[in-house]
């Protein structure tokens, strides 16, 4: 695990997490197989619905917010997008630079993005905003709003509330234990939602045509923390016989993940 300075001890507790992270992450994305774990397994189905949004809207200018590691914004860099990564993480951008030289990664916070007003086509927030409050979630809309060309796109995750891993009970069972015992770590910040809270979250910012689409049998996280090889076994067999695992209708409440995205208007 990535050993947190006492510098790193001034900065916010989801960018603290994202350090000790760091090299959790790099093991994930290095082995072979999109099953091999839980985490790649989930995130070939948030790439698979950001292939199918940049094939039907045209954007040219991505800012990745949480890029992390860098290999979103590696792909978005080889796909021909004009992309560049935010990651308040020190130890993430080192690794970003050094797994890919030639991407562009800045030091910066969600909710205060550091570029000027109206200068982006697509904002990108995956699996970021589950680590922070709902006010902090809301300044970020704010920042992605401004800037945001007028016509603009975000497209984000968060973690379903009611999502059929039970991770929700799953936390507030590891939160009542941390309160407890001071020997029990708590667990991470999460922010749990539901496709209609965060729709109305968005309106209220001033998006328009929000929609919420839910990607991943969410089931198959709890048979991987049961048997790692087992979770193997059911990804491949999933990969066969529901190979999409794509949920708009009420299915979308459930799923693993929860993607949003949303517009803003060319007449603002």
């Amino acid at each position: 695990m990535t050993k947190i300075t006492k510098e790193d001890s001034q900065v916010p507790l989801a960018v603290r997490i994202h350090e000790e992270a760091t090299d959790q992450f790099l093991r994930w994305y290095q082995d072979p197989h999109p099953w091999s774990n839980a985490f790649l397994y989930g995130r070939q189905f948030i790439i698979d619905e950001l292939r199918r949004f940049l094939a039907t809207h045209p954007v040219y200018r991505i800012i990745d917010v949480g890029s992390g590691t860098g290999h979103i914004l590696h792909w978005l860099t080889e796909q021909g997008y004009d992309a560049i990564g935010v990651e308040p993480a020190r130890q993430m951008r080192a690794l970003c630079r050094q797994l890919f030289p030639s991407v562009q990664v800045i030091e910066g916070y969600a909710d205060r993005l550091p570029f000027p007003s109206e200068s982006a086509d697509l904002i990108l927030a995956i699996e970021v905003l589950r680590y922070l409050d709902r006010e902090t979630v809301q300044r970020a809309y704010q920042s992605f709003w401004r800037v945001l060309k007028p016509g603009g796109w975000i497209f984000i995750t968060h973690v379903n509330r009611y999502a059929l891993d039970g991770y929700w009970l799953y936390w507030h069972f590891q939160q009542w234990l941390a309160n407890l015992s001071q020997h029990i770590p708590a667990p991470s910040p999460c922010l749990f939602t539901t496709p209609p809270e965060e729709i109305t979250w968005l309106r209220k910012v001033g998006f328009i045509h929000c929609q919420a689409v839910g990607r991943l049998w969410a089931p198959i996280r709890i048979v991987y923390r049961l048997s790692h090889h087992l979770g193997q076994w059911c990804a491949r067999l999933l990969s066969r016989i529901a190979p999409h695992q794509r949920y708009t209708h009420w299915g979308k409440a459930f799923a693993g993940h929860l993607i949003l995205y949303a517009q803003k208007p060319t007449n603002h």
